[in-house]
């Protein structure tokens, strides 16, 4: 009875969840499993696999990662070009913000400049994807099902903040596979090429958000939760002095 129940964990992607939300709590994220938020557009109940977060002790700058895994045994291909990123919102493409850190980072005068230094910015050496498709997949789109969900879950912590005072929030998507993930190309001689990675961009265009949804595998996303608590820590340190402005007009005034 165990190993049928084991066989029936796996087939369902229970045992990949289990492994992303332990790869982000390894790291420090403060992780919830199979958590739910409304979606805006049905103002109905989703639920995500996994949802990562990381605050600053003030509480101001909120931090998180909205996790859809995908089990399985038909790998994945990342369709890509280098023209995928020519003219993008890099902003938009970076993350979803809320309200008032998107105007921190893009009116005249703010500290857009800050973001440089960030490589999910820059998106340096990044041929990104256009479009996600599974091998062998039947009419139902899972990329485009799952791309949606991380992406309305994103959508959902930036604008759904019921809080009077205005909050400093970040979310990134993303989608952890545990099959192999094939990057799709032409090379310079208009040849189709495929590439077997461990990681990937998809510059998703089927939401209004525009970002980029972080395509990981397996094996790689011990690596990468490394690389999105970086991320994490560094939005903090260089929010520190914007959200003790915020902090102070919170606070009641004497006389």
């Amino acid at each position: 009875m165990i190993a049928k129940v084991r066989e029936w964990l796996e087939t369902q992607g229970y045992s990949l969840e289990m492994k992303a939300a332990s790869a982000f709590r390894a790291v420090g994220f403060e992780v919830r499993q199979s958590s739910y938020y409304t979606d805006t557009e049905t103002n109905k109940p989703r639920e995500i696999d996994v949802q990562a977060m990381y605050r600053s002790p003030l509480g101001l700058v909120d931090v998180r990662f909205f996790i859809e895994c995908k089990s399985g045994s038909k790998p994945w291909v990342l369709f890509s070009s280098v023209d995928t990123l020519k003219d993008y919102n890099r902003l938009s493409a970076f993350g979803a913000m809320s309200k008032h850190a998107r105007e921190l980072f893009s009116t005249p005068g703010g500290i857009h400049h800050l973001l440089e230094k960030y490589p999910w910015f820059r998106k340096d050496d990044v041929i990104a994807a256009y479009s996600m498709r599974q091998a062998f997949g039947k009419e139902v789109d899972s990329a485009y099902v799952a791309a949606m969900s991380a992406t309305n879950a994103c959508h959902h912590h930036v604008t759904e903040d019921k809080s009077r005072y205005p909050r400093l929030n970040f979310a990134f998507p993303v989608i952890a596979v545990d099959t192999s993930l094939i990057l799709c190309f032409l090379d310079e001689n208009g040849a189709v090429q495929l590439r077997e990675v461990k990681e990937g961009d998809f510059l998703f265009s089927g939401h209004a958000l525009g970002t980029c949804i972080h395509i990981v595998t397996l094996r790689s996303l011990p690596v990468f939760a490394q690389r999105a608590k970086t991320v994490a820590e560094m939005l903090t340190i260089d929010l520190r002095n914007e959200e003790k402005k915020m902090f102070d007009a919170m606070k009641p005034r004497s006389g």
